[in-house]
């Protein structure tokens, strides 16, 4: 059986009475005064002008859909993020996804979505999936152009639990922490072909001595970085990533 889940954090709903309703009020005057002034000028012929003024109006009407209806879209942190990448391999606009039925629920969480990517909160919307569980995310630029991303919806037959997800990720980690045995045995062959040429009587002693001297630096760095692949995979099972599944509304 399909199952669907629908994330907003819980309602921030603007009220629109009082202060909130007079300042909601001068926000849509603001926007019909610069539509008329953007209709203005690309009548005149001033395209430059017309934009600047979308531009502007534009930008009202960000504020006015925020005031009216909050942020209730969660974020995904990077790691979180990370995992799932670790996971999903496809991911593509929302508009062009034709991989499975997108059920009527998710397609009411994307279109309330897009109302936010209109007036420029989002910069997209996309589906990651693998070979189920599609996920809906939302996509914008935040502070020196780093990517942030919001959890809008999930669904499929038998969801994965967010420990399935650490699960996989944590056997990646673990498979991609280089062997110790490789990387001693060739430490160890460099400090002999090293010590094997002394002293040095030739170009072709020196060549080698150089070639072993390498070759004990690349192990030493091979070995700093497992330390560190080593490192972050104990921390994960000490301290596992939080869910970005928790915030679940309906």
């Amino acid at each position: 059986m399909e199952t669907i889940e629908i994330y907003k954090k819980s309602g921030k709903t603007a009220t629109v009475d009082g202060q909130a309703g007079e300042y909601l009020d001068s926000l849509k005057q603001e926007i019909e005064s610069l539509q008329q002034w953007q209709e203005y000028y690309k009548s005149s012929g001033l395209d430059g002008q017309a934009n600047l003024f979308e531009r502007k109006a534009a930008y009202f009407r960000k504020k006015k859909l925020l005031t009216e209806r909050g942020f209730p879209y969660p974020k995904i942190s990077n790691e979180q993020l990370e995992v799932l990448n670790s996971v999903f391999n496809h991911c593509v606009p929302a508009e062009e996804f034709s991989a499975q039925s997108m059920p009527s629920d998710v397609v009411v969480a994307y279109i309330e979505a897009k109302e936010y990517k209109e007036v420029g909160v989002f910069d997209a919307i996309n589906v990651m999936y693998y070979d189920g569980d599609p996920i809906l995310i939302a996509s914008k630029c935040g502070q020196n152009d780093e990517e942030q991303h919001y959890l809008l919806a999930r669904w499929g037959d038998g969801l994965k639990s967010w420990g399935w997800f650490m699960s996989h990720y944590l056997n990646q980690k673990r498979a991609n922490i280089p062997s110790l045995r490789l990387h001693l045995g060739v430490v160890i062959a460099s400090i002999i072909l090293i010590a094997s040429l002394f002293p040095i009587d030739s170009a072709s002693g020196a060549f080698f001595l150089g070639l072993g001297i390498m070759c004990f630096a690349v192990s030493i760095g091979f070995l700093d970085t497992r330390s560190k692949a080593q490192k972050s995979y104990s921390r994960l099972l000490n301290e596992p990533i939080p869910s970005p599944f928790a915030t679940t509304a309906s």
